[in-house]
């Protein structure tokens, strides 16, 4: 249950939020300046974007409750996702930097390489899980050691 409540509400909240920065990044940039946008601008979409998150996520929460099978599946796809979320802010930023300032270009690979990290994050915890669950069949995945 641990981990499904860290991935649920928890991990879909922080994407949500991420999610609703870059909203405002893409939609609500300061034309005359260089990556720069507002805090009355990009806030409500943060907010709203994390209260999403979090609805997303209990329901993550309560498939993970009913079907506990589908809680690595659910790991890997989040950690992919979060991945994305955070890092195509920092893509927006370097993509705008240019002289050619293709801010919406920097945010797509951006979100591409931390998608990409994000999947190997979860590929080595679904390993560290099986391996752990090989070793002591007795182990639950899905709560700390004590």
């Amino acid at each position: 249950m641990y981990r499904a409540l860290l991935i649920g509400p928890v991990a879909c909240a922080v994407i949500g939020g991420a999610a609703g920065v870059c909203l405002a990044l893409l939609y609500r940039q300061e034309p005359n300046e260089r990556a720069h946008v507002y805090l009355d601008d990009s806030l409500p979409l943060l907010v709203s974007g994390a209260v999403l998150g979090c609805l997303v996520g209990a329901c993550i929460f309560a498939a993970c409750s009913r079907w506990p099978w589908v809680l690595p599946g659910l790991i890997v796809l989040v950690m992919t996702v979060m991945g994305a979320a955070i890092v195509a802010p920092f893509g927006w930023i370097a993509g705008d930097m240019g002289r050619a300032r293709m801010p919406r270009e920097g945010m797509a690979v951006g979100a591409a390489i931390g998608a990409a990290g994000g999947l190997v994050c979860g590929g080595v915890q679904l390993l560290i899980d099986w391996l752990r669950h090989r070793t002591d069949p007795d182990v639950a995945g899905d709560r700390p050691r004590d």
